[in-house]
């Protein structure tokens, strides 16, 4: 007689290895212990450093931006753009003639900036702070425009060029 496989699913006697198998407790090897992590380095350090050195850079930066526009030239000479002062002679009581500003600011160009020629400044209506005109010509040869801030009712003016 040929013998047949048993059905899916039917009991077996082969099941109690099984059983033995299970009743027992299972052994793993042990797990690593997670290794050591270094000490934390503090940051405050880095962090403290990082904006010292920008502090000095953006020290540095402004140093070089006021000595570039500080309009003074090396050597001097014409042409410079650093503001002058001055004071007129006679202070009118009413309005001031554009050709005894443009005599006087004349003046004070060639003491500071080099020689003025064919300065034109228009009448004002009063000498007191807070006035302000302008007047053109060259100076050093090069055509210029200086704006003409009067200081008080005293005549002080400032000179800046444009």
């Amino acid at each position: 007689m040929t013998q047949y496989a048993q059905p899916y699913g039917a009991q077996t006697h082969h099941s109690q290895p099984y059983a033995d198998y299970l009743s027992q407790p299972q052994q793993f090897p042990p797990i690593p212990a997670a290794p050591p992590t270094p000490p934390k380095a503090s940051v405050l350090p880095v962090v403290s450093l990082v904006i010292a050195l920008m502090a000095l850079v953006g020290v540095v930066a402004v140093g070089l931006g006021l000595a570039a526009f500080s309009g003074a030239e090396s050597g001097g000479g014409s042409g410079s753009d650093a503001p002058l002062t001055g004071q007129l002679g006679t202070v009118p009581s009413g309005a001031l003639r554009g050709a005894d500003l443009a005599t006087e600011v004349t003046d004070v160009i060639a003491d500071g900036w080099g020689d003025a020629a064919d300065l034109r400044c228009p009448d004002t209506q009063a000498v007191e702070q807070d006035v302000t005109t302008v007047c053109h010509g060259t100076i050093g040869g090069e055509a210029w425009a200086v704006v003409v801030f009067f200081e008080d009712r005293d005549g002080r003016f400032t000179l800046l060029p444009v």
